[in-house]
């Protein structure tokens, strides 16, 4: 009969949920004498700390370079030169590290020259192993503590540049949302007068059917809106020649309008009726590079005018004009551009109702 065979029972694998053995510290010895290394060898015999030996200030500078210390622990004499200059040069470049005085010569003088270095504690030579022990952990502790607060503090500090950059980037979009809104501010306003305006004019033109009674108010309502102008109204009469539809003498001549009349209607309301929105012009220059030397009877003068259409036909079109030391407003361009569109829908209507109502060619052989 044969014996069950008993397999060799495998060491349990450690699990991935187990938390983690904690790295040793890093103790450097600094001290020539190596009797000292095997006393604090006993003290720290435990696998939290690991430690290492230097025999001179050159070495020791060599071993810091080399890898991570997290104390040390310096005679306050060593064969090259006083270890305290540098370890307060150390502790200004790595705030964590920590550092303990060993001397078998303490005084009063020594131990304010170690503190002024930055050391955090002074041990008596030779050592008394269980104090040692007990020093060199709690200067751990709290190395490891300001290490902690150092990242931490480093940490937040990388979260305030990320939310300093955030805010300044929200400032950003802000000030552009800010201006978007005042950019739609005013052009919601501008409607809202555009609106009003052609509220008021339609309540003054609204039903008119006689073209005459309608380029009247019309000019009446203008000549409200931008005050002591002259102004005119022109109608086509063949395809590019306009006729004068009515008219508001302010300060020319009297005695001959009709020559300057006559210069508008043959000059302007052509050019004006080529050209969309409001034809605004401000200086001889420019009123002779659109119009040539025809219209130097408007010298000296604003001019601001536009066509009525209805649909693309040009109905219409109106031409204000005056001194320069009095110019026309941006407001009262605005609304010339809203009254020239009803304007040209109001006459519309009327051909379109003259049409209507005049008897066609059937109509009159059967009368």
């Amino acid at each position: 009969m044969s014996r069950p065979r008993h397999r060799r029972r495998q060491p349990d694998a450690p699990s991935p949920h187990s938390p983690a053995r904690p790295a040793p510290h890093q103790v450097l010895l600094v001290d020539e004498d190596p009797r000292v290394a095997e006393q604090l060898s006993t003290a720290l015999g435990d696998a939290t700390c690991r430690l290492r030996r230097a025999g001179t200030l050159a070495e020791a500078r060599r071993a810091v370079d080399a890898g991570r210390v997290d104390l040390m622990l310096m005679a306050a004499h060593l064969p090259d030169g006083s270890a305290l200059p540098w370890a307060e040069q150390l502790r200004r470049r790595q705030p964590g590290l920590r550092a303990i005085l060993l001397t078998d010569q303490p005084s009063v003088d020594q131990a304010v020259a170690a503190m002024r270095a930055g050391a955090a504690d002074m041990l008596i030579k030779p050592l008394d192993l269980a104090l040692a022990n007990q020093r060199v952990q709690q200067v751990l502790a709290e190395g490891q503590n300001d290490r902690r607060m150092y990242r931490r503090v480093h940490r937040l500090r990388r979260i305030c540049r990320r939310l300093n950059a955030a805010r300044i980037e929200i400032s950003r979009q802000v000030d552009v949302l800010c201006s978007d809104l005042i950019g739609a501010y005013r052009e919601l306003a501008e409607q809202v007068q555009h609106v009003v305006k052609g509220g008021e004019f339609a309540q003054v033109a609204a039903g008119e059917l006689d073209l005459e009674k309608l380029l009247r108010k019309t000019l009446e309502y203008l000549l409200e809106q931008a005050g002591p102008t002259n102004a005119a109204v022109f109608l086509p009469a063949t395809m590019d020649e306009y006729s004068l539809g009515g008219y508001i003498n302010y300060d020319w001549s009297a005695a001959s309008p009709e020559v300057l009349l006559a210069q508008l209607a043959d000059v302007v309301a052509p050019k004006v009726a080529e050209r969309p929105g409001v034809t605004h012009i401000t200086d001889d220059r420019t009123l002779r590079g659109w119009a040539g030397g025809e219209a130097d009877c408007l010298a000296g003068c604003h001019l601001a005018a536009a066509c009525c259409r209805d649909g693309q036909e040009p109905l219409a079109v109106i031409v204000l004009f005056r001194k320069a030391d009095d110019p026309f407003q941006p407001k009262l361009l605005d609304t010339l551009e809203s009254i020239s569109t009803m304007l040209g829908e109001y006459l519309g209507r009327i051909i379109r109702i003259h049409h209507r109502h005049k008897p066609g060619p059937e109509y009159g052989s059967a009368a």
